[in-house]
């Protein structure tokens, strides 16, 4: 399975920011509409393989689904992120020598960015600069981005979940060696897909039932967008799902406006160390990243139905 999609300027990952729609005139902030999840009784054939027998089908705490490739997945970013305890007051290029070393031979294209970061206090609304240092393959298919508080891995052209989590493990046990992160706050796996409605595409005949309740009971809905958040077995998931006009995004930084209006889903798989750090060694992150990534796509197995994989070259060798 290969996707492809655009890098847009930058990507600041992970941050609980209300949504956002946009224009080619204007971005404007919209409320988001929290519903409650359901489980589903599924039968094996609405699942697409994977379950003996119909059964109930948890996607928060059930066991995995069967995943099943799709030739033309309508992913248009993948990426995963590990946070930790700030390793340096003021970085700087010495900061980041040694990782870019280690790297350079897969990522040897180099830059600095500053994102904003926005506190809102008793004196009123302060903002500052972040630095971000971007590293890029030779095609700028994939992103390294470094902070003295994460690492984070993404990329347009997903081939599979083993080539993403390989990838990413690579960075990490570079991470171990270099900046050496003691321990870790925060491990997550972000999936955003994105589908064109079109004349041709009625997206409703590609979901099941339970995400269909407004737009199947109101006839010409042009922008409604549904957040989700809730714990899983392994954390917890943070998952935005609806439908945008055309010219319009969620959230421009992960996917770009297309000129159709569109479908789309943006899960976050997550698990949170805050309150009890977790020590920074590479296997655990690796298998919990993996774990995470199961969990992402159980839940978008539970939105989406056979005719769904089946449009988007379901049985892909």
């Amino acid at each position: 399975m290969r996707v492809k999609a655009e890098f847009s300027a930058a990507s600041y990952l992970y941050v609980n920011t209300p949504y956002i729609y946009g224009t080619l005139k204007f971005i404007a902030h919209y409320p988001t509409l929290r519903r409650t999840l359901h489980c589903y009784n599924f039968t094996l054939k609405e699942l697409g393989g994977g379950m003996s027998k119909a059964e109930n089908f948890d996607p928060l705490h059930g066991e995995h689904v069967q995943h099943v490739p799709l030739r033309n997945a309508p992913l248009v970013r993948v990426l995963s992120q590990v946070r930790f305890p700030d390793v340096t007051v003021a970085p700087d290029r010495n900061f980041v020598a040694a990782f870019q070393q280690a790297i350079r031979r897969r990522y040897p294209l180099v830059r600095e960015e500053a994102t904003p970061n926005i506190a809102f206090g008793p004196g009123g609304v302060s903002v500052t600069t972040n630095a971000i240092w971007r590293f890029l393959d030779a095609a700028s298919v994939w992103r390294v981005s470094l902070t003295p508080t994460f690492l984070s891995l993404e990329t347009k052209e997903y081939v599979s979940g083993e080539d993403f989590v390989r990838r990413f493990r690579a960075l990490l046990t570079d991470l171990g060696e270099t900046i050496a992160p003691s321990h870790v706050t925060r491990i997550g796996i972000r999936y955003v897909d994105q589908v064109d409605v079109t004349q041709d595409l009625i997206i409703e005949d590609l979901l099941h039932p339970h995400m269909n309740e407004i737009t199947g009971a109101l006839k010409g809905v042009r922008h409604m967008i549904s957040e989700l958040e809730a714990e899983t077995a392994e954390g917890g998931v943070l998952a935005r799902w609806g439908h945008l006009p055309g010219n319009g995004s969620h959230d421009p930084d992960m996917m770009p406006p297309r000129q159709h209006p569109t479908w789309f889903l943006d899960v976050d798989s997550f698990a949170s160390y805050e309150s009890n750090l977790l020590e920074y060694e590479v296997d655990e992150i690796a298998n919990i990243t993996t774990s995470l990534s199961k969990r992402a796509y159980d839940f978008f197995r539970w939105c989406v139905n056979d005719r769904f994989l089946e449009t988007f070259g379901k049985d892909a060798q």
